[in-house]
């Protein structure tokens, strides 16, 4: 499996989690110029943008760990970008990082909320 096809699987498991977790999802891969929204969803009346971190092991930190502050300006120039394109830029909007790691043969997903 390339990085595109595992990156892709990760958001489908993210997805069904958070769907899980009584989140609704409204979309994903959404592409503009400023970059790509793994996952949009509404989390009670809020907006909300996941950024999707994978990491099969510690060795390079925790998957949340590699959301820097140039990452972050662009999620938020996409999603200000997807908001007023969807109609829905009066909503109020947060950014969470949905983490999964693979460790000690076993899965973990966390979800970090306004991580941004």
């Amino acid at each position: 499996m390339n990085q595109r096809e595992k990156g892709t699987e990760m958001e489908r498991i993210a997805a069904g989690w958070l769907i899980r977790q009584g989140c609704e999802l409204i979309g994903h891969q959404y592409r503009t110029p400023y970059g790509e929204l793994d996952l949009i969803y509404r989390d009670g009346d809020e907006l909300v943008f996941g950024e999707v971190k994978y990491r099969s092991g510690t060795g390079f930190g925790m998957p949340a760990e590699s959301v820097r502050t140039s990452k972050q300006q662009h999620l938020r120039k996409a999603a200000l970008l997807y908001a007023e394109h969807s109609g829905q830029a009066d909503s109020p909007m947060r950014f969470d990082v949905i983490e999964i790691l693979d460790r000690d043969g076993r899965r973990w997903i966390r979800q970090i909320k306004n991580a941004f």
